[in-house]
């Protein structure tokens, strides 16, 4: 068996061992693998995404993953996938200008993929490039408006010195009546409710703002519940006498 069969087995065991949970056993495999055949990207990405996820009780673990992540773009730059893997890795281990740089590279390969123009606004919104974080995730709902993400992350770029209402009710609006929603559709909704009560259309706001009632409010960095009281909801109804 040469050293590059033998590789690809151990890479093979790798796999299999991450899809049963085992980090660990991967991790071991991944490096080996790589130990015997340096030159395939698939064995550092995924080393470095599993030694990403085995970072939290072992800080120096992100460092690994970093190098081995930015090695499969140096040896394989033309896959989109490697661009892809090393931008969410660097944003893990908060290499922000790094991750910036990837999505830019993963662009140039898929530039009308709005996931990718997404995320790599998020990037920017992480370290307060705001315009820059504004135009890529209008560029994303230009090339596929019916994604929610980026409908609900625009609606949180008009708040603050930006303040916009109108826009805060539309991408809030957007973000969870589109086909695919966004993850915080409540939060979205909230957002929808501000903006829609500030260009005084309370009809919508006043509907809007019942996202109060499910969802989690956070308060220094805990989350709160909706409150629950004993009391019926009251709910416009007016008193019967007695």
């Amino acid at each position: 068996m040469t050293a590059q069969e033998e590789a690809h087995q151990v890479y093979q065991m790798g796999c299999a061992a991450h899809a049963r949970g085992n980090r660990h056993l991967a991790y071991d495999s991944f490096l080996r693998a790589i130990e015997l055949d340096p030159n395939v990207s698939a064995y550092r990405l995924n080393l470095a995404i599993t030694a990403q996820s085995l970072a939290r009780p072992a800080d120096q673990l992100n460092d690994m993953a970093y190098f081995q992540a930015s090695e499969c773009c140096r040896i394989q730059p033309e896959a989109l996938g490697n661009w892809v893997g090393f931008a969410e890795v660097a944003m893990l281990t908060h290499h922000y200008k790094e991750a910036i740089h990837a999505y830019e590279q993963a662009l140039k390969l898929q530039p009308l993929n709005a996931r990718l123009w997404c995320l790599l606004g998020f990037v920017h919104h992480k370290i307060d490039h705001s315009e820059e974080a504004k135009q890529c995730y209008l560029k994303s709902v230009e090339l596929d408006p019916e994604q929610g993400q980026p409908h609900f992350l625009l609606s949180t770029c008009y708040t603050g010195k930006d303040y916009d209402p109108a826009r805060i009710a539309y991408h809030g609006e957007k973000a969870f009546t589109v086909k695919h929603k966004a993850t915080l559709s409540l939060e979205a909704m909230w957002n929808a409710a501000h903006g829609f009560l500030g260009i005084g259309c309370y009809e919508k706001g006043w509907g809007y703002f019942e996202a109060r009632l499910h969802r989690n409010i956070t308060n220094q960095g805990r989350v709160l519940g909706p409150n629950k009281f004993p009391q019926p909801m009251w709910k416009g109804e007016r008193e019967v006498p007695a």
